[in-house]
């Protein structure tokens, strides 16, 4: 039976400035970037052992680190806190895969821990598109808190220390209401 005595709100008017400010500098950030970066670590040399000139690239791993979200949420049952703080690291072991683990204030404002892999294999320039996938806990209403799987798809922009993760959330029906959520990174090294 339908409850109707939730009203659901769609993201209204009032708050596509939000979301055209996210975008805006997601978009910033891409087009300051141009082409890939040095600092993606991309150092290739011409090799010839048999006289013949191939290309030999060696990835240096990376430390970034991020001070959690910023998120925009699809609808609103309730309201829903859109400054996400706290601390995540991402371990980048190639250019397509890192690994990922972090804790923050959720959109219900109870703390969240996550945990996985982020695996970008689409790259264009200096953006990186791919899926996060993990295990995350923190949300009462998913498994009572407890630890869940994620899988949520990721578009990345880096360029020398300073990038970003424009991460999909889909809603889950009435236990998750779904959010576009940013997330400025740091390299450190």
């Amino acid at each position: 039976m339908l409850n109707r005595s939730v009203q659901v709100e769609r993201v209204s008017c009032a708050r596509l400035p939000f979301l055209a400010y996210v975008l805006a500098i997601f978009a910033t950030l891409t087009a300051m970037c141009g082409t890939r970066s040095a600092s993606a670590a991309d150092t290739c040399q011409d090799q010839t052992t048999d006289g013949s000139a191939e290309a030999v690239c060696n990835f240096q791993k990376q430390l970034w680190l991020n001070p959690g979200f910023i998120s925009l949420h699809f609808t609103k049952i309730e309201e829903r806190n859109p400054l996400n703080l706290g601390l995540g690291a991402e371990w980048r072991l190639t250019e397509e895969t890192a690994l990922i683990a972090g804790t923050y204030v959720n959109s219900v404002r109870k703390q969240s821990t996550y945990g996985g892999v982020s695996w970008q294999p689409l790259t264009l320039g200096v953006t990186q598109l791919g899926a996060a996938v993990g295990l995350i806990r923190g949300y009462p209403k998913l498994n009572g808190g407890n630890w869940v799987p994620m899988i949520l798809p990721t578009l990345s922009v880096a360029h020398g220390r300073l990038g970003a993760n424009l991460v999909l959330v889909p809603p889950l029906g009435d236990k998750n209401v779904g959010s576009l959520s940013l997330q400025l990174k740091f390299k450190v090294w």
